[in-house]
């Protein structure tokens, strides 16, 4: 399964994927190919995940939930928004915007901007926008925490 998991963090083409009757993968084994499509390590792991895979056909064992709804996540019809919706659910407690510091301040419109495109694109609930405001505080918190001084420079030098 390992090996299974490790193709397809890598693959960008297969759809589906039929073991048979394949009772050596284990529910560890189940959750690497799990994690293959949805990693939650990082957000640029969870981009760089698979989002293709559609289907496992596995006549075995009943396959994991998380498994099942990253397998149905990746049927959504409009693939650009399937890493945005995987980023938005395994991220959705803290969206870390540390691997975004290397670019400064000038990144910071980007991720905003993104964050509101994820509300209209991904059809939020009520709840779902309260949630995307927050985000969009919080990454704007992270940067004023880890760029106070670019961002004194730079209302200095604009008044």
């Amino acid at each position: 399964a390992a090996a299974f998991a490790m193709a397809l963090g890598n693959n960008s083409s297969l759809k589906e994927l039929f073991l048979g009757v394949n009772r050596g993968i284990t529910n560890s084994g189940w959750v690497d190919i799990a994690v293959a499509l949805c990693d939650p390590s990082s957000i640029n792991a969870t981009y760089s995940s698979n989002h293709t895979l559609q289907r496992v056909a596995n006549d075995a064992s009943d396959l994991p939930t998380c498994l099942n709804t990253y397998l149905a996540t990746n049927s959504h019809n409009v693939k650009r928004q399937i890493p945005m919706q995987k980023i938005v659910v395994q991220h959705q407690d803290h969206l870390d915007m540390e691997p975004t510091f290397e670019w400064g301040l000038k990144i910071l419109p980007l991720v905003v901007a993104w964050l509101d495109r994820v509300q209209v694109v991904l059809d939020l609930t009520e709840d779902g926008v309260k949630l995307m405001s927050l985000h969009k505080l919080n990454a704007i918190n992270q940067f004023i925490r880890a760029m106070p001084a670019d961002l004194e420079r730079d209302v200095i030098c604009e008044s």
